[in-house]
């Protein structure tokens, strides 16, 4: 198990010599018995959190209401919420009320799998549900009846299936079969959170974890069709064209999907160019290519061509030969790469938007000609345009 950070360890020394229980909890846990490195570190503890803001120089009460604080420490923060018990869940999302627990065990019995329902304090792992050996057995369990976890939180649901394609576990059979009927459920959760869930699982190492899912048509309420096909491993790990390849393979188009999610510009911006490329013809010559590349990078479009090839089955040597060619290359692709710029054309008597217009004229004839790319050359077909 990798080693615990010197703020974390600080963190839960103050507890310790307080007297007061505490023990790291959740996916941090997880992440250290499988040997990665956890994103964020979380402690349940047996304090208030009037309590906490007492022990601590530097707190943030995030979240009051479920107990909930956040220590700012010098290497990094930390949250701290104090053992609970949840209440109702009458929107599927969230617990009308939250109480405190007496044990760290009872705490743990509210997560949704067992691989999330371990603990590590001063004695040792708590392990109540088999967490650890679901680890292992690189299962994702549901903690106690799988049906009322998932009608609790809907999201679980998709959490599964996230959890399932980012460790390349399986989802053991009742969770799964407790999950199916569930799903309109998900209805009730927020795009925004559907979305961060669907990212994360897309962008795992394991994404064909997703098939079941996705095939079921969940997600129709918000714009995303079943799928018609498995969805592939293997392609580029980068999120842009992994929702392109989901809409591509749904039959949907990467902006209604974009919008229907309210993903951030940049993602929706690049996730388009990336459909736009899957859906059209490959460029037939080196001047398609150097097209091309005055729009986006070598690397985008390599990225594009290596998911053509997985979705469509086309086979893109001859294509990623000719792009890299012609990329290293290095040839005039964009206005800055002209031999004149708009000072020279505004000398040759050219004002106002026909500046524009003949540069890019001339960066068009220079795309299929980049011999051309000489000053007097481009000034002498400026003046003949001019004519």
């Amino acid at each position: 198990m990798k080693p615990l950070p010197d703020y974390v360890l600080q963190c839960l020394s103050v507890f310790f010599e307080a007297g007061v229980e505490a023990f790291l909890v959740g996916g941090c846990v997880r992440d250290l018995l499988l040997g990665r490195t956890p994103q964020d570190y979380d402690i349940a503890s047996a304090a208030p959190p009037e309590r906490v803001m007492e022990l601590f120089d530097h707190v943030v009460p995030t979240g009051l209401r479920h107990g909930t604080v956040t220590v700012l420490l010098k290497e990094g923060a930390v949250e701290i919420t104090q053992f609970r018990m949840d209440g109702e869940y009458k929107d599927h999302r969230r617990p009308d009320t939250v109480r405190p627990a007496s044990t760290i065990v009872e705490d743990l019995s509210r997560r949704d799998f067992t691989i999330n329902a371990m603990a590590l304090g001063p004695k040792g792992l708590v392990d109540p549900f088999g967490g650890l050996a679901d680890c292992r057995a690189r299962i994702i369990r549901a903690v106690g009846d799988p049906s009322r976890r998932f009608s609790e939180d809907a999201l679980r649901i998709l959490r599964a299936y996230r959890f399932a394609c980012q460790l390349a576990f399986t989802i053991e059979a009742d969770t799964k079969a407790a999950a199916f009927p569930l799903f309109p459920l998900l209805a009730h959760i927020s795009r925004e959170r559907i979305y961060a869930e669907l990212s994360k699982a897309l962008s795992g190492s394991c994404p064909s974890r997703l098939t079941p899912f996705l095939k079921a048509g969940p997600l129709a309420f918000a714009g995303l069709p079943p799928l018609t096909r498995p969805y592939p491993d293997g392609l580029p790990a980068f999120l842009p064209v992994r929702i392109a390849a989901l809409c591509f393979l749904c039959g949907c188009s990467a902006q209604s999907f974009c919008a229907a999610m309210r993903c951030d510009k940049a993602t929706a911006r690049e996730s388009r160019a990336a459909e736009d490329f899957l859906l059209s013809p490959l460029p037939a010559s080196s001047a398609g290519w150097r097209r091309a590349l005055s729009a986006f990078t070598k690397e985008e479009l390599e990225r594009w061509l290596a998911a053509r090839e997985i979705l469509t089955g086309e086979s893109s040597a001859m294509a990623l030969q000719r792009l890299r060619k012609t990329a290293d290359a290095q040839p005039p692709v964009h206005m800055r790469d002209l031999a004149i710029t708009g000072e020279d054309l505004l000398a040759l008597g050219y004002t106002g938007p026909a500046v524009g217009k003949i540069l890019r004229g001339l960066l068009e004839a220079v795309w299929e000609s980049p011999g051309l790319n000489q000053k007097s050359r481009l000034l002498e077909l400026a003046r003949q345009w001019g004519r």
